[in-house]
């Protein structure tokens, strides 16, 4: 209980506090590590997954926005992008107003096998948020 419940709770708490009050820049070094001792490991292993549900079901503000500093929002608000994706895909998505979160890898996977919804990039999902981009309705009517 203590390990699926009360801690995942308390850490997602913690963090949007942290956000809140505008003490960090870089989140992603207050999370729960990807490991820890082998002790602890049978506890320990479900703690960043049960984390990142507890806020991804809350839609807390608590996800840097890809170039945008001490910025955060709800994933509902974001698309996440893969650790694989290229800095300079992301950066011409960012320019054309799409709001994108990129996390470590193990985050990553988390969010991807997430049982809640998550807006992953792929090259559907681009073409379909571009679609709907206010600047690129801007672009168009010049």
């Amino acid at each position: 209980m203590l390990f699926q419940t009360f801690i995942p709770r308390t850490w997602s708490h913690f963090l949007e506090e942290l956000v809140s009050r505008r003490l960090v820049t870089d989140i992603f070094s207050f999370w729960p590590p990807e490991r820890s001792s082998e002790e602890l490991e049978c506890y320990y292993a479900p703690l960043s997954k049960q984390v990142v549900d507890t806020l991804v079901v809350a839609n807390a503000a608590v996800w840097p926005v890809y170039k945008l500093p001490n910025q955060f929002r709800g994933l509902k608000a974001l698309v996440v992008a893969p650790p694989t994706e290229r800095e300079g895909v992301l950066q011409a998505l960012a320019g054309v107003g799409l709001s994108l979160t990129w996390p470590p890898k193990y985050m990553f996977e988390l969010l991807r096998d997430s049982s809640e919804s998550v807006s992953i990039l792929d090259p559907v999902e681009a073409h379909k948020l571009l679609l709907v981009s206010p600047f690129c309705y801007i672009q168009l009517l010049r």
